[in-house]
C-alpha cells in the first residue's frame, strides 16, 4: 500500500518594519510553523515560502504588491493545490486594513481551497469551518477589527509627531527629524543632532584614507 500524501503548508512570513526583522519575530514565526506542521501531518515547504519583509498590512501593500498577492496566484494557477495550508502567526500578519476588506481576503483565500492557520492560538479557517461555524467568521473579524484600529491609533500619533516637528521647524527651532542615520552614527543627548561612535567612525576614516590614497593597504601604514 502506497504511502499517503501529506497535505503541504506553506509559510506566511510579514513584518512590517525593517527594526522586526532583527528581532526575534522571524525566527520565532518560522519554529511555529514548523512545530505545527509536525504535529498535524503536514508537509511544510522550506522551498517556497512567502515572505513580506518590512511590509506594512495596514495600506494592503502586501496583498497588492507582496508576496501574500504571489501566493494567492500561485494557488489560482494550480501551482498551490487545493487542500494546502497557509501558516501565519496570526490573522493581522495577513492584514491590518478596514475589517471588510480584511475578511473578504480570508474568505477569497478559504474559498480557493486553502485552509489558514493561525498558530498562536492554532485556529484553523476553511471554507467548511468558515461556513459551519459563523462564530469563527465573527471572531476573525473582531481581530481584524482590534488590529486595524491598533494601526489607525499608531498613524495618527506619527502624524502629530510629525506635524509637531513641521510646527517647530517653521519657527525656527532645531529639530532631529528621525533617529535613523548610517551606523556610525548616533543621536546625541542634545536631541538634535548626531554623533560619531569613535569605533566606527575611526572605520570610515580608514577607508576615506585608502580611497585618497593616504594609507598602504598591504602594510596598513600612512
Amino acid at each position: 500500500m502506497t504511502e499517503q500524501k501529506k497535505p503541504r503548508a506553506y509559510s506566511y512570513l510579514r513584518f512590517s518594519t525593517p527594526e522586526q526583522m532583527q528581532g526575534d519575530s522571524r525566527r520565532r514565526q518560522t519554529q511555529l510553523a514548523q512545530e505545527y506542521a509536525d504535529r498535524h501531518g503536514l508537509e511544510l515547504d522550506k522551498e517556497t515560502s512567502f515572505r513580506d519583509l518590512g511590509v506594512s498590512a495596514y495600506q494592503g501593500k502586501n496583498m497588492e504588491a507582496g508576496e501574500l498577492k504571489l501566493f494567492r496566484k500561485a494557488v489560482e494557477e494550480g501551482i498551490i493545490e487545493p487542500g494546502s495550508y497557509l501558516l501565519v502567526e496570526s490573522l493581522d500578519r495577513i492584514s491590518r486594513q478596514s475589517a471588510h476588506l480584511a475578511a473578504s481576503v480570508l474568505v477569497e483565500i478559504c474559498t480557493m481551497g486553502i485552509s489558514i492557520v493561525t498558530l498562536v492560538d492554532e485556529k484553523e479557517y476553511s471554507n467548511q469551518t468558515l461556513i459551519k461555524d459563523p462564530t469563527a467568521f465573527l471572531m476573525a473579524v473582531l481581530i481584524f477589527m482590534r488590529a486595524n484600529e491598533e494601526s489607525s491609533t499608531k498613524a495618527r500619533r506619527l502624524r502629530s509627531v510629525w506635524q509637531n516637528k513641521r510646527k517647530k521647524l517653521a519657527s525656527g527651532e532645531p529639530v532631529r527629524l528621525t533617529s535613523r542615520a548610517p551606523q556610525w552614527l548616533r543621536p546625541a543627548s542634545d536631541g538634535v543632532s548626531f554623533e560619531i561612535i569613535p569605533e566606527r567612525g575611526e572605520v570610515v576614516r580608514r577607508i576615506f584614507e585608502m580611497a585618497l590614497g593616504r594609507v598602504d593597504v598591504s602594510h596598513g601604514q600612512p
